[in-house]
């Protein structure tokens, strides 16, 4: 998360080719209220075991909190009787399960090997390019912020490090190879590019989701040869 006084939050606030959207996680407490809520709206009771597994298993974005509990809301209509923790889990997509961190990593390096069927769950066959963009913009602007705390004069491990939340130790050599495959030019260009994905979709332009996948496309470039977008 930018602070207020970030120069690099400040250039893109002032800027007039950006869109600045604002992307925040929810809180433990914050999630179980939201969560709870839901449920209360349609009447439905849940008890504090039940609540407990879905704050544990529910992703931390508002958005999707809310089409995973709307689509458990439906089936318990549907099968009342069913209505039970166990049954939950059972109800819990398995979109959810995906390491989001290893399919964000392997994407941006270029790795092929089980794209379509990792892209599949994490976007629901397409369904939510959109969960996709905004985390790509999420890792794309900790490169950028990486990168400049190192010109500063900062080591790489420790800027990275000072990331809120820092990089989990098992994808930190991924994350260096990606500092050192993009220029910060680069990652600004690819980041626009999403942005305009973005934009497009929000206007329901029909060719948002071509657009988006071309933009993929340009991360499955040689391995062996710099990244340029």
């Amino acid at each position: 998360q930018l602070s207020k006084r970030s120069p690099l939050r400040s250039h893109f606030e002032k800027s007039k080719s950006f869109t600045i959207i604002p992307c925040y996680e929810e809180t433990p407490r914050e999630k179980n209220f939201l969560i709870s809520n839901l449920f209360k709206t349609e009447k439905i009771d849940i008890d504090h075991q039940t609540l407990s597994l879905l704050s544990e298993k529910l992703p931390n974005d508002r958005l999707e909190i809310k089409n995973e509990i709307e689509k458990i809301i439906v089936l318990t209509k549907i099968l009342p009787n069913k209505f039970s923790t166990k049954y939950l889990q059972e109800l819990i997509s398995d979109s959810l399960e995906i390491d989001s961190s290893k399919f964000i990593n392997a994407l941006i390096e270029g790795e092929s090997n089980s794209f379509f069927r990792e892209y599949n769950k994490f976007t629901d066959f397409g369904n939510d390019n959109l969960r996709l963009m905004s985390y790509l913009i999420e890792h794309l602007f900790k490169l950028i912020i990486v990168k400049n705390k190192i010109r500063e004069g900062k080591g790489i491990k420790q800027s990275m490090d000072d990331l809120k939340p820092p990089i989990f130790f098992k994808y930190q050599d991924s994350f260096i190879r990606q500092i050192q495959c993009f220029k910060e030019n680069d990652l600004k260009k690819i980041i626009k590019k999403l942005f305009e994905c973005k934009r497009c979709f929000f206007e329901n332009a029909q060719s948002s989701n071509f657009a988006f996948l071309f933009v993929l496309l340009e991360f499955f470039q040689s391995k062996d040869s710099p990244k340029t977008f």
